[in-house]
């Protein structure tokens, strides 16, 4: 499996807990794993090119932190899934089209939203699948393409 990472910087102890936490899944750099990394620096104009050069790598995943890069990989590719680790608001920015129906091959980890704001908060109850998607994604990476389409699951009763 090869995986792409887009981030303005490298932050130690994100990728380290990143590529931990997947050696802990039983992923190992090397004989199953490989990562393609790529850092824009202090130039937010590096994404675009560098999101294309990972898109020529033909990564199973990118992985994206911050909202400019998870802009340029979308920019870069509609087939290969993104998964967001952390930006700003992706409905807002035009990331995906709303958070329970992303569209598009791009999902993940939102700091905030109006969408969210606005709600009355029932949305935390709910099972989303892609939620579970994403938490699993270590162990079923190729369950995140599901994603592209994910809807919220019916509300459990109690």
């Amino acid at each position: 499996m090869r995986i792409g990472y887009l981030a303005p910087t490298r932050i130690p102890h994100l990728v380290e807990a990143f590529v931990g936490g997947l050696h802990d899944l039983g992923y190992v750099e090397g004989p199953n794993l490989s990562f393609e990394f790529r850092f824009a620096g202090e130039e937010p104009q590096r994404f675009d090119p560098l999101a294309t050069d990972l898109v020529k790598l033909a990564p199973d995943v990118i992985v994206t932190v911050a909202t400019p890069a998870t802009l340029a990989a979308k920019r870069a590719t509609s087939s290969i899934p993104i998964v967001v680790a952390t930006a700003g608001d992706l409905v807002r920015s035009g990331a995906v089209q709303s958070l329970a129906r992303p569209g598009g091959n791009v999902t993940g980890v939102t700091l905030y939203s109006v969408e969210l704001s606005q709600s009355d908060w029932r949305f935390s109850r709910r099972p989303y699948r892609a939620l579970n998607a994403l938490a699993s994604w270590g162990t079923q990476i190729t369950s995140i393409t599901a994603c592209n389409g994910m809807t919220p699951s019916q509300p459990q009763r109690r």
